[in-house]
């Protein structure tokens, strides 16, 4: 038995016995193909989930930003003194915001905080309102 080195796309294999075992050029080629084309198979699939995972986080992050307000609106009470001449009319154009869908729905609200009807208000008496502000968020 004699002993043959054999250098293969760089690597030196040791083979023994007979000339029959050792590797044609054609299986030699035949396998680098192979290797080549699963080679090529991994890198675009790296490729594509990297591609996907990006996505993913850009969508998430688009997401977020339209459902985050960079405000809101809170409710609040105060008390105000009713001056000679006011009316409950008066008084809500005077404090009303945009929260409430009108006129008589705000007077309505002041009217049950209160525990009084529309025309029960007089001169020096004490009035519990509501009003809305808005709050900037952090970071926005």
């Amino acid at each position: 038995m004699r002993n043959e080195s054999n250098t293969i796309t760089g690597r030196t294999c040791q083979m023994s016995g007979n000339t029959s075992s050792r590797m044609h050029s054609g299986d030699v080629s035949r396998n680098r193909r192979i290797v080549v084309r699963r080679q090529k198979i991994a890198l675009v699939s790296v490729a594509f989930i990297a591609l996907a995972t990006i996505i993913c986080i850009f969508l998430s992050g688009a997401v977020r930003t339209q459902a985050a307000p960079s405000e809101i609106s809170c409710k609040y009470y105060t008390s105000i003194e009713v001056q000679s001449g006011d009316t409950l009319w008066s008084i809500a154009s005077d404090h009303i915001t945009e929260e409430y869908r009108d006129m008589n729905a705000y007077i309505d609200e002041v009217c049950s905080i209160n525990k009084i009807s529309q025309n029960e208000i007089h001169a020096g008496q004490y009035l519990t309102i509501p009003y809305y502000s808005s709050i900037a968020i952090a970071g926005k």
